[in-house]
């Protein structure tokens, strides 16, 4: 869907509910990543906390 919309990933937001599912296929791919309704959700060692 980015190159049809011309759109880097490093352009790019990925917003998603899962750490596990979404936080790893955004990252994976190099789009930025938010959390969405995650508060009961804790990141895991190899997953890197960064505010906007």
């Amino acid at each position: 869907m980015l190159k049809e919309l011309k759109v880097r990933p490093e352009e790019a937001l990925y917003i998603g509910d899962s750490l596990r599912d979404d936080y790893e296929g955004a990252r994976g791919a190099g789009i930025d990543f938010c959390l969405y309704r995650g508060r009961d959700q804790v990141l895991e060692a190899h997953q890197k906390r960064r505010i906007l």
